[in-house]
Parts: structure tokens; sequence; C-alpha cells
């Protein structure tokens, strides 16, 4: 090889094994320390006994470990090792699925006979909390049969079998301590293993969709979570959409928030399938709370002869309306009221426009009629319509009023008598 390119070789390695060790330190730094003081274990490591020489374990009983979960995203305790007492052993720890049956054999060692006569003495005892009994387990049998565990978790499950017996029996013993007894226990030794539950197998699905507003229009920004049988979060792209993918397939609800929008439906109950992804769409329907941000809320003036001013919230659709209007007519006539319409939706096409809001229904039951004075005789007006129009910052409004000796001046834009139209503009 020519020596000219052995250094360019040798530079592209190096910068590979950076790269490498790099995405390494990425991956260990986004996973949190183990917990202080903790043994590191992987992941359904079986226990065993300690290792002679192992410090911070546990002389007395089993001492424990952590292992990291990437299902749940955490650090797990489970059990590291043991100690071994003497003149007593068990059969080793074992692993199964859930339902399964496991069984564990006491084993007397070191010359001991309590093989022999720990049955007889009924001086055996044996501890498997939280297991079922299935076979043995008594304080005469050196076996013992459960089953862990019914049903897979999300994580590794781990039964603690413990076992106890005399160390050795003294057979007529003329001790001071066994006198006149034919069969004498002696000091109490103890032994552990361990029954291990396999988690469930993880079945990944994914859920998707698209975030709106009430025209339709995506919404980019937007947390959609998912919580269920494990937890996601996504935020929406420009074009509204979200992808949510779980790390298990089941029954999922999901909600979609920006900290100060409603929206619906909330929440969403949807079932995740493994390789069916579910669509899951979600629509602004109005302020959380009822309480609007002030970005959301516009101010509006007239700009056709009458006076007062409208507001109205964004993201609720609840309008606010201020208006007073006097005629030119002889005689003169002053027509004034306040509205508080509930309803409103996004509308698109109107006049030749890509996106209104339609702030009034025509229905008279949807507002209250107002009563004002026309020359000391009362009347009563109606809000018949409005539209505002986001993009050129106005709205036109029609007004009616009703009753005898109305001016027959007072038209609309179409020359409809008693109707007024109403320009406003947007405050800036």
């Amino acid at each position: 090889m020519p020596a000219r390119r052995r250094p360019l070789i040798l530079l592209a390695v190096v910068v590979a094994v950076l790269a490498v060790l790099a995405g390494a330190t990425v991956a260990l730094a986004a996973r949190p320390p183990i917990p202080s003081g903790g043994h590191q274990l992987s992941p359904g490591q079986v226990p065993a006994v300690c290792p002679a020489g192992a410090t911070n374990v546990d002389s007395y009983g089993p001492t424990q470990g952590y292992y990291y979960d990437t299902e749940v995203d955490q650090w797990v305790g489970a059990p590291w090792c043991y100690p071994r007492w003497g003149n007593l052993e068990m059969s080793a720890s074992q692993v199964t699925n859930a339902g399964s049956s496991v069984t564990f054999t006491a084993i007397p060692t070191d010359g001991s006979n309590s093989a022999s006569f720990a049955p007889d003495t009924q001086s055996i005892a044996w501890d498997a909390a939280g297991a079922k009994i299935v076979a043995g387990c008594t304080n005469i049998d050196l076996t013992c049969t459960i089953v862990p565990a019914a049903k897979a978790g999300e994580t590794w499950q781990w039964v603690m079998v413990h076992v106890a017996m005399p160390r050795t029996f003294f057979v007529d013993s003329p001790g001071s301590n066994c006198a006149g007894q034919h069969l004498c226990g002696g000091a109490t030794t103890n032994a552990w293993a361990y029954a291990g539950v396999r988690p469930k197998r993880s079945t990944p699905a994914i859920i998707h969709g698209r975030v709106t507003d009430p025209d339709e229009a995506p919404m980019q920004g937007i947390t959609v979570t998912a919580t269920g049988a494990s937890s996601k979060s996504a935020l929406t792209d420009a074009a509204g959409r979200y992808e949510l993918k779980v790390k298990r397939a089941g029954t999922y609800k999901v909600r979609a928030s920006n900290g100060a929008g409603a929206f619906a439906p909330s929440p969403a109950t949807v079932h995740a399938r493994e390789g069916s992804p579910a669509t899951q769409n979600f629509e602004l329907k109005g302020c959380e709370g009822k309480k609007a941000r002030a970005a959301d809320v516009h101010s509006f003036h007239f700009t056709s002869g009458a006076t007062g001013s409208m507001t109205y919230d964004d993201c609720s659709g609840e309008i606010t309306l201020h208006w007073s209007h006097t005629t030119s007519c002889t005689p003169a006539a002053t027509f004034s009221g306040t509205w508080t319409p509930k309803t409103s939706k996004w509308f698109r096409g109107y006049r030749g426009s890509d996106r209104s809001r339609i702030l009034f229904a025509t229905s008279p039951s949807i507002f209250s009629r107002q009563t004002a004075v026309t020359g000391g005789t009362s009347t009563t007006l109606k809000l018949v319509g409005g539209v505002i129009f986001p993009g050129s910052h106005r709205a036109i409004l029609t007004v009616a009023a009703y009753a005898a000796g109305i001016p027959t001046c007072v038209t609309d834009s179409h020359g409809t008598p008693g109707y007024f139209d109403e320009t406003l503009t947007e405050d800036q």
C-alpha cells in the first residue's frame, strides 16, 4: 500500500471509532444513572450464590441489584445473589413463563443427616410468599412446587423461595442440650433460590392522526399523549399530523393539548393493534376551562356611522357586541343594544373568502331581543347575522328593528326597510 494513503485510512478509522463512541455516549446520557449503590444486572439475570469476595452483600439474606428495562424506560429492582450458610443448599434458581410451575429441592450438605431426620421431626419450613403452592412445601417435604405468577407483567417478576431446617441432628446424644432425646436438632440453617417469570412479549403498535381547528386547518405543535399499556407523546407537524409508536398493543386514552385549547374527543379511547395502525383525529372545540389567552381575543370597532365595539374569542367562539346607531332621518332615531351570542363556527367560501367565521346564526331563538327607544316609542332589535374575515381584519353584521313608526329611510345595503348593515374593522 502506498505510504501516502495510510494517513487517510487511519484518519477514517479514527473518525469512525469516535462516531461510535459519541453515539454510545449519547445513548448512555439519555439513560438515568443507576440508583446509588446498586449493583447493575442484565434483564433476566438469574440470581445465584453471592460470589466470594463480593462487597456490599447481605450475609443474612438476598442482595438486590438493578437492571435497565427499555420497555418502561427506567431502572427496575431485581435479586442479584443470596448467601450460602452451610449444611444446606437449594436447587438453582429457575426461569419460567407465567402460569407454569417450577420445583425446588432442599439439599442438606457437608455431612448433614437432615435429609433423613428433618422430615421425621417435621422441622422443615418453606416460604414462597405470593406464589401458588402446587405440591410439597410442608414441614415434612424436601421439595416445593409452585406457580410463581399467573400472569406476565411488563417487567420481570421474581419470587423468593426460602427453606430452613436444622443443620444436622444429634442421635441419642449425651450432651446437656440433647440429653434424653433420641433425635435432637442442631442450629437452624437457611437456603434461598428464586423463580423468575418472563415479562409479556412486546407488541409495538402505532396510533396516528391529525389535529385541526374548527375550519379543518392543520394545527402545528399540539401535544398528543397516549396512556395505557405503555405511554408516549408526540408533537404535530406543519400538516397537523402526529404518530405515536407505543411499545405495546392495547387500549389507550389519547389526548390532544396545547395548554389553552380544548380538543375533542377528550380523551379518545383507542384500541392499538399490532400490525394495524389506529387512526384518531382531534378538532379544536374551545378554550380549556372556558378561559382564552390574550392572543385569542380580537376587538373590533364600527366604521360605518354606528358606535360601539365587538370582541370575539377565536378559541371559544364567544362574542360580545355593544352597538348604537342614530339615523339621519327626520325625526332622528337612536337604536342600541348589547348581545352575547352563543354560537359561532368557521365557514369556507363566504363572499369569496377562503376562511371566514359566521358570528351569528339566523335562528331568532338563539338571540335575546333588546329594547331601544325610537322617538319615545319602544321597539325590538334582533341580530340577524354577521360574519368576520380574519384575513382582512373586518366584519359585517346585520341588525333588524321591528316596531311601528320606524322611519322608512332606515334601510340596509339592499334597500330593505328597517335593517342596518354595519361594517367593523379589527383594532390593530
